[in-house]
């Protein structure tokens, strides 16, 4: 799964249609587009199903061969009576049918597995889709110049309060300087008085 991005995205003009949404749109006659049968894959995946049937023995723990023993009383006497097993009708053996579905990739007819295709030629060919890459509405969403503005929008907002920050930090210390300075000052001082005293 892939993650939603938070950071806006920023519409700018589909280069493959040059705007227009469709292809071959506004490109030039020897322009390469992606096929619109292949959208641009060179090859169409198309499922195969298989199927392919399976013997089995039977489901029921009763049944041997094909036959179940059941107990019946008749005049008063146990009597043990063999039918068909209702579950494989006798046959002893259940079969089942699956189906395997696997997905082969053939050539695109359309590009004959090139994946691009000139627009002079879609022309010719009348051949029309939506844009693949803009899917038909003319313009891209991209993340990497919103991204960019975001961090220098981020980088704007911080980069003042890192310098008012550090500008106190600078200031702190200088008072703090001041203060052990006129201490030692003061301490030096005190001596010189009491020698003179």
């Amino acid at each position: 799964m892939s993650k939603k991005s938070c950071v806006p995205k920023i519409a700018s003009r589909c280069e493959t249609c040059h705007g227009a949404g469709v292809l071959p749109g506004r490109c030039r006659e020897d322009e390469l587009v992606p096929c619109p049968t292949c959208k641009g894959k060179g090859v169409i995946p198309h499922k195969v199903i298989t199927k392919r049937v399976e013997e089995m023995p039977c489901d029921n723990p009763n049944c041997h061969e094909g036959r179940v023993q059941q107990i019946q009383m008749v005049d008063g006497r146990e009597v043990v009576i063999e039918k068909a097993c209702p579950v494989c009708e006798g046959y002893g053996v259940m079969y089942r049918e699956y189906e395997e579905i696997t997905t082969e990739n053939e050539k695109c007819p359309t590009c004959e597995g090139r994946a691009m295709i000139t627009a002079g030629e879609m022309r010719r060919r009348k051949l029309e889709a939506f844009c693949p890459d803009c899917h038909g509405t003319g313009c891209k969403l991209e993340e990497e110049p919103a991204k960019r503005a975001a961090m220098l929008g981020a980088f704007a907002f911080l980069y003042p309060a890192v310098a008012v920050v550090s500008m106190g930090f600078k200031f702190m210390l200088r008072s703090v300087k001041a203060a052990f300075s006129a201490r030692k000052s003061k301490s030096k001082d005190v001596p010189e008085t009491e020698e003179q005293q």
